[in-house]
């Protein structure tokens, strides 16, 4: 996950897109995010807490400025 989010370009991508990119589940997905050690992590732009649309996947040094 942490090879294909360093290997683009924005700083930022959303969630759907990586489950898509990286062909895993989403509970997975979303587990590693939260429980990995990286540079990454979600950011919810929408207020259905349970809808994906809007949930972004950010670098940590990069939240402020998102």
């Amino acid at each position: 996950m942490s090879a294909h989010l360093e290997s683009r370009p924005q700083e930022t991508t959303s969630f759907s897109a990586l489950v898509e990119a990286l062909d895993l589940p989403a509970s997975a997905i979303r587990l590693a995010l939260l429980l990995g050690d990286h540079p990454y992590e979600l950011r919810r732009k929408h207020d259905d807490f349970y809808s994906e649309v809007g949930i972004k996947v950010v670098r940590k040094d990069e939240q402020d400025s998102a």
